[in-house]
C-alpha cells in the first residue's frame, strides 16, 4: 500500500512538471509573436514615413513647377504687345453754311466748284469774305439719295493733289415730297489750301457718291 502511494505521488509530480513546461514554451512563443509584431510594426511605419516623406517631396516640386509656369505665364502675360502705329490723315479744318435766308439756286450736274477771290460768280461777291476763306460747293448725283441733306465730317488730303470728302446722311427726305433734288453742301475753307486739287466724294462707310 505505502508502495503505491509512492507510485502515485510520482506520477503526479511527472505530469505537474511537463504541465510547467508547456506553459513556460507557450509563453515564449507569445513573447516571439509579440516582438516580431513590434517589428513589423515599427518597418511598416518606417516605410510608410517614407512614402509620405516621398509624397510631400513630389508634391513640393510639383508645387514650385506650378508656381514657375504660373509665373511664366503671368510675366508673359503682362508682357506689353507691340502694335504699329495708326496712320494720320492730313485733314483741312472747314465750317458748314447754313443758308437761313434762302439757299442758292442748285447748279444742274453734280460736281464740285471751289469759289475763290479770283474766281467766283458775281452774284456771291457780296456774300463770302474771300479776302479771308475760299469756298467749297459739292453736289452728288447719286438716285438712291436724292431729297437727302448731305452733312461733310473730314476733308482728307491724299496723295497726287486728291482731296476726299468724307459726309454723312443728315436727314432724309419727307415722306411724298416731289422735290427730291441733288444733294450739296457750301463749305468754308482756309485760302489757297485746296487750290489746284481734284476731289473724290465718300460716306463714311467708304461708299464713293457720284459726281458726274
Amino acid at each position: 500500500m505505502k508502495r503505491l502511494s509512492m507510485a502515485v505521488f510520482i506520477i503526479f509530480c511527472l505530469i505537474l512538471i511537463t504541465a510547467c513546461n508547456a506553459d513556460q514554451t507557450a509563453n515564449e512563443q507569445v513573447d516571439d509573436q509579440e516582438e516580431t509584431g513590434e517589428e513589423t510594426g515599427e518597418e511598416t511605419t518606417n516605410i510608410q514615413e517614407t512614402e509620405e516623406e516621398e509624397s510631400d517631396q513630389q508634391d513640393g516640386n510639383e508645387a514650385e513647377g506650378g508656381d514657375g509656369d504660373g509665373g511664366e505665364n503671368a510675366e508673359n502675360a503682362q508682357q506689353p504687345q507691340a502694335v504699329e502705329t495708326s496712320s494720320v490723315e492730313d485733314t483741312v479744318s472747314f465750317t458748314r453754311i447754313w443758308w437761313t435766308f434762302g439757299s442758292p439756286d442748285r447748279k444742274p450736274e453734280a460736281g464740285v466748284w471751289l469759289y475763290t477771290d479770283e474766281e467766283h460768280p458775281s452774284n456771291k461777291a457780296d456774300t463770302f469774305d474771300f479776302e479771308e476763306n475760299d469756298y467749297l460747293l459739292y453736289q452728288v448725283s447719286d438716285e438712291d439719295l436724292l431729297g437727302h441733306d448731305l452733312r461733310a465730317k473730314r476733308i482728307v488730303l491724299l496723295e497726287d493733289d486728291v482731296v476726299k470728302i468724307v459726309t454723312d446722311i443728315h436727314s432724309e427726305p419727307s415722306d411724298g415730297s416731289d422735290n427730291l433734288e441733288m444733294p450739296r453742301q457750301y463749305l468754308e475753307v482756309e485760302k489757297n489750301v485746296l487750290r489746284g486739287k481734284s476731289f473724290i466724294i465718300e460716306l463714311e462707310d467708304g461708299t464713293s457718291l457720284r459726281l458726274n
